[in-house]
């Protein structure tokens, strides 16, 4: 499957029509939980593609970086058109229906919620285009209509991640007929939903009353990309100058878990700007999570989605002032899983004992008798073991630092295990 030249979002649909039994995505209760579980672990939140649902990792690791991210960007909208009409798809019929319905809806989005991307609908001649050739026209352009250099980290990083953004309001939109009134709506909904993320991004600059340089670049590289209007500009540098407060900072009227779970992992990552968080950054997280009616525990949650995407993506992070040693990060980190892992050793436990070729495996390495084979499926066991609990189920764990020897010390203390 070609996904890099034109005519690549048909041959995708095409694709995703043939995987019904894969493609139904069982939503849970809450849909901002079910599309969090779904979006974390690509990256796109993150403003970085890593990992797709739907189609051939190798395929996938083979496109360029912004190939990389239309097919997310498709895959995320498709997933949501389908998540939203879940109780309608009785059947694989009504999976394609939905499918094909797709292209629809993204067309409409964009041409009518994000005009500055020029999407047309009908050719230079008049002739209508079909909807796929539209779909694909539209995401091109997001990408594609703007994007800033790549030496500036966080203004890439801002640029692509608010494509989040375009999903969570897709999501409202596919569900609300698209009068002039509401398109007005969307347009303003998404310079308001930036302008938030601003604000916080100033309340975590100044977490410590001493706005550092480094979060002055972010904040001007933020404003490059955010396209507000000059009135709001003026009022961002103004807020920049005198700080804002956690509590002066207003939520969306619709109380979305979803975007203040967005909101939340933002300002990590900009806390994370410099690389160090000292106790007045801890209290600003604490603080904004308490604001966002979140507990402590899922702003540990978060740590550890965002500290984990640092460590994976720490060298694309090196024009930025940092004196922080990545490794006593990985450990900090790596302490975070541990206590984690020790409150599930029970059910850790239980899972490594009914396994008898893993467990005899483990015998194996620890006699020093393990080929490397052997070793690399251990290894991808135990790891897929730590995924799966609750804490990490719907984030992406840094691979690379997981060796054998680091996974045994998150294991239960057992003489079977670990002697």
């Amino acid at each position: 499957m070609n996904l890099s030249e034109k005519g690549w979002y048909n041959r995708y649909i095409q694709f995703r029509k043939g995987q019904y039994d894969k493609g139904i995505l069982h939503a849970t209760r809450h849909h901002d939980i079910s599309l969090y579980n779904l979006l974390q672990p690509t990256g796109i939140l993150y403003g970085t593609p890593v990992e797709p649902e739907h189609i051939d990792k190798n395929d996938f690791y083979n496109l360029s970086e912004d190939n990389k991210l239309k097919i997310l960007i498709a895959e995320s909208l498709i997933n949501s058109c389908i998540l939203f009409n879940e109780s309608n798809i009785h059947n694989e019929d009504d999976y394609i229906d939905t499918l094909n319905n797709a292209a629809k809806n993204i067309s409409s989005f964009y041409i009518n919620v994000f005009p500055e991307y020029k999407v047309r609908a009908r050719t230079i001649w008049g002739a209508s285009k079909p909807d796929v050739e539209v779909a694909e026209d539209a995401i091109h352009n997001r990408i594609f209509g703007g994007i800033p250099d790549r030496k500036y980290f966080w203004s890439h990083f801002y640029y692509k991640s608010f494509i989040f953004l375009d999903i969570y309001l897709f999501g409202q939109w596919i569900n609300l007929k698209s009068e002039k009134i509401l398109i007005e709506y969307f347009r303003q909904e998404k310079e308001d939903l930036r302008f938030t993320i601003l604000k916080i991004l100033i309340a975590a600059a100044s977490a410590n009353y001493v706005i550092a340089e480094e979060e002055r670049n972010v904040f001007n590289q933020y404003l490059k990309v955010a396209g507000f209007p000059k009135s709001r500009e003026k009022i961002a540098n103004k807020l920049l100058s005198t700080g804002i407060s956690v509590d002066e900072i207003e939520l969306p009227q619709n109380n979305s878990w979803l975007l203040k779970k967005f909101f939340l992992e933002l300002a990590i990552s900009m806390v994370w700007a410099d690389r160090e968080v000292d106790e007045f950054e801890e209290t600003f997280l604490e603080n904004l999570s308490y604001h966002l009616g979140f507990v402590l525990d899922d702003l540990e949650k978060s740590k550890v989605a965002i500290e984990g995407f640092i460590i994976t993506h720490w060298e694309e992070m090196l024009g930025l002032h940092g004196t922080k040693n990545p490794d006593n990060m990985k450990k900090d980190y790596l302490r975070k899983i541990l206590r984690v892992t020790k409150r599930n050793e029970n059910k850790i436990q239980s899972q490594l004992k009914v396994n008898e070729p893993m467990m005899r495996l483990i015998k194996k390495y620890n006699s020093g008798e393990i080929i490397s084979e052997d070793e690399n499926r251990l290894r991808d066991f135990l790891l897929d073991l730590v995924q799966q609990l609750p804490t990490f189920k719907s984030i992406v764990l840094p691979r690379p630092i997981f060796t054998l020897p680091v996974l045994f010390k998150l294991l239960p203390e057992s003489n079977d295990i670990n002697h």
